[in-house]
């Protein structure tokens, strides 16, 4: 068993991957239906088992209760598309988390694991998809363009390319 931050020196297999999507996506469908987000998700939560199972190991900082189901309702609260309760990087004052944020880090997995490096640099307590440019996901290599929509579902700055949920994406990838 190792975390899955190890095998992502280079790019994986798409068939790996996309389990590995499949599985992510369902732990935090799970943590979703229970009303709680994960809100800090990266490659290093997740341990991949010597079976090939995927299993979210760390919850970092601890759960937070679930804010809203989609961007509309964000929004509303004066928030853009790929902003949390606390935009600065540091922990969230609030005690809520959009499940949004769970779906862009996973998103940032994704290209990550398709393509070996991470979709930008950050430094410091930088959030990664703040950086993202604000009109369209990371762009995937020529030969992954079949994959460019679940990366559009993940992490495009259109509320109406996204997927609406962790199970959603379960759903697209079974």
């Amino acid at each position: 068993s190792a975390s899955l931050r190890a095998h992502m020196a280079a790019p994986v297999a798409v068939a790996a991957a996309l389990d590995w999507m499949r599985q992510a996506a369902a732990a935090l469908a799970a943590l979703h239906a229970a009303g709680v987000v994960h809100g800090a998700l990266a490659a290093d939560h997740f341990v991949l088992r010597d079976d090939g199972r995927l299993v979210l190991a760390d919850f970092g900082p601890g759960l937070w209760p679930v804010l809203a189901q989609d961007d509309a309702a964000a929004q509303g609260q004066g928030q853009g598309p790929r902003q949390d309760p606390e935009p600065s990087g540091n922990a969230p004052t609030a005690t809520l988390l959009p499940v949004r944020r769970d779906l862009d880090a996973l998103g940032l997995l994704a290209y990550a694991l398709l393509t070996g490096r991470a979709p930008v640099t950050t430094t410091g307590l930088a959030d990664p998809v703040q950086l993202l440019a604000p009109e369209a996901a990371p762009r995937l290599p020529p030969e992954q363009g079949d994959l460019q929509a679940l990366l559009e579902g993940l992490l495009s700055a259109n509320p109406a390319m996204r997927y609406p949920s962790a199970q959603a994406l379960v759903d697209d990838l079974a």
